[in-house]
C-alpha cells in the first residue's frame, strides 16, 4: 500500500505572539521516542499528561533534546504505561530551513512518480478491455442461431404444470411403500423447476459420503477452517522463546534503545527531585547560545596555581617590582595617622653623620667682606650659638644693595 506522504502546518513568527501546542502520541510498550512538530520550543514549557488539555494525571519520565544538526528542533523520549499521551509545548513560531523545503521537493517528485505508474498502468488496463470488447464483438451470437435456439424451448402447453406434476406424484405415493413418502418432501423441494430431473442429480451431486471410520456431526466445520489448519506446518508448535536469545542479541539504533540501570536510576532521581521553577520568565531567555558562553568560561583546567605562573604584563607587579620602589617603612599609618594626606612634623629630627654626606659645601671658604661671588647656600655661622640675634649683623636687605645692579638669581650679602 502507498503511503500518503503529511506535511505539518507550519506557524508564522509574530513579534510577541507565544503559540501553544497539544500534540497527541501513541506509546508502544511503555516508550514513545520522536521528533516535535514544530520549532523553537522553549523547553520549560514542555508538559506531558495523559489526557488532553494538561489534565489526567502528569507523566515526569520524559526525556527532552536537541539534534546538533538542527538545533531549532527537539526531540522527545516518554516512559508511561499508558497507551496514549499529550504533549503540550510554546513556540513563537516556526523555521523553514532548506530541508523542509528538500521533503516537499522529494514529495512532489514521488508524486510525479507515482501518477506516470497509473499513467502507464491504466492505458494499459484500456487498451486491454478494448482487447476484451474486440473479442467480445467477435464471438457474440449470431441473431439468427439465438432465435433458433429459442424456438428450441417448451411451450407452456407442452409441460405439466405444478398442480399436474403434484397429481402425478400423489399418485406414485399413493401407491408405494412406506419407505418411499420420501418423494413428497422431493416434490415439495422441486416447487416450479421445470428441470427437477437435473436439479436432483445436481443436489445428489453434493451429498456428503459416509467413509468407514468416519462420522458426520453438527459442528459446522467450514473449508476456511480446514484450510486454516492445512496451513499449520507439521509438527509445528506453540513458540517458546529460547534462553540464549537474551536481550544483547538486539542491536540498537536512533530508534529502538534499551534503557540500563544507570539511566533508570538517574530517571528515578530526576523524577524525586523534580520542581516548578518560580523564576519562569528568566528561565526563558536562556538560550543554547549563553549555555554555550558560559560553558566556555567556566572551564578552569588552566588557571596557574601560583602567581608566578602567570604571563602578566605591565598592568601587574610583582614582588621584585615592589623590593625596588625603595618605600621602606613609608606607610600611611605611621606617617599619617591624623589622614590628612601630608607627612606629620617629626617630634625629634633624625641626626646624620657630617661625614657621610655628598655634595656638601666646603666650609673652609670664606667670602671677602668687601665683595665676592659664589653659588649655592649662603649660611652664617655665628661665634656662640645659631641664635637669630647673634646673626644680625648680616643684613639682607634691598635698602643697602645696589637693586639696579643686581642680576636674576643674586642673593647680595652685607656686613656690618
Amino acid at each position: 500500500m502507498i503511503s500518503i506522504d503529511k506535511f505539518t502546518e507550519k506557524l508564522n513568527k509574530i513579534d510577541g505572539n507565544t503559540y501553544v501546542i497539544e500534540e497527541e502520541v501513541e506509546l508502544k510498550d511503555g516508550v514513545y521516542e520522536g521528533e516535535l512538530q514544530h520549532d523553537n520550543i522553549s523547553n520549560t514549557s514542555v508538559r506531558v499528561y495523559t489526557g488532553p488539555k494538561l489534565t489526567g494525571n502528569k507523566i515526569e519520565n520524559f526525556i527532552l533534546s536537541t539534534p546538533s544538526l538542527t538545533p531549532w528542533k527537539k526531540e522527545i523520549k516518554i516512559f508511561a504505561k499508558v497507551d496514549k499521551c499529550y504533549i503540550t509545548y510554546e513556540t513563537p513560531g516556526d523555521t523553514v530551513e532548506a530541508d523542509d523545503i528538500n521533503k516537499v521537493q522529494e514529495s512532489i517528485v514521488n508524486t510525479q512518480i507515482e501518477v506516470e505508474k497509473y499513467k502507464a498502468s491504466n492505458n494499459l488496463e484500456i487498451c486491454n478491455l478494448k482487447v476484451r470488447a474486440g473479442n467480445l464483438e467477435n464471438k457474440k451470437s449470431d441473431k439468427t442461431y439465438v432465435d433458433t435456439e429459442l424456438n428450441k424451448r417448451y411451450l407452456k402447453e407442452q409441460v405439466f404444470t405444478k398442480e399436474e406434476v403434484l397429481e402425478k406424484i400423489k399418485n406414485i405415493i399413493g401407491t408405494a411403500p412406506e419407505a418411499l413418502d420420501t418423494l413428497s418432501e422431493i416434490a415439495n423441494a422441486l416447487n416450479n423447476d421445470p428441470d427437477f430431473a437435473g436439479t436432483i442429480t445436481k443436489e445428489l451431486a453434493n451429498k456428503v459420503d459416509k467413509i468407514e471410520g468416519k462420522g458426520l456431526s453438527t459442528e459446522n466445520y467450514t473449508s476456511a477452517e480446514k484450510a486454516k489448519l492445512a496451513g499449520i506446518e507439521e509438527n509445528a508448535n506453540k513458540y517458546i522463546h529460547p534462553a540464549s536469545h537474551s536481550a544483547d542479541m538486539i542491536i540498537e539504533n536512533k530508534n529502538r534503545r534499551f534503557i540500563n540501570d544507570t539511566e533508570k536510576t538517574n530517571f528515578n532521581e530526576a523524577y524525586n527531585k523534580r520542581h516548578d521553577h518560580s523564576n519562569k520568565s528568566i528561565l526563558d531567555k536562556i538560550t543554547q547560545g549563553l549555555i554555550d558562553n558560559w560553558n566556555d568560561k567556566a572551564d578552569i583546567n588552566s588557571i596557574p596555581t601560583k602567581i608566578s605562573q602567570l604571563e602578566n604584563d605591565k598592568k601587574y607587579i610583582t614582588q621584585d617590582d615592589l623590593s625596588n620602589t625603595g618605600q621602606g617603612d613609608m606607610h600611611t599609618k605611621k606617617y599619617d595617622k591624623n589622614q590628612n594626606g601630608k607627612v606629620d612634623i617629626a617630634e625629634v629630627a633624625e641626626s646624620v653623620d657630617w661625614m657621610n654626606i655628598e655634595n656638601k659645601p666646603d666650609l673652609n671658604k670664606k667670602i671677602s667682606k668687601t665683595g665676592d661671588t659664589f653659588t649655592g647656600i649662603a649660611k652664617a655661622y655665628p661665634n656662640t650659638s645659631y641664635t637669630v640675634s647673634q646673626i644680625r649683623n648680616i643684613i639682607l636687605s634691598p635698602n643697602d644693595a645696589n637693586v639696579n645692579a643686581m642680576n636674576d638669581g643674586e642673593i647680595w650679602i652685607k656686613y656690618k
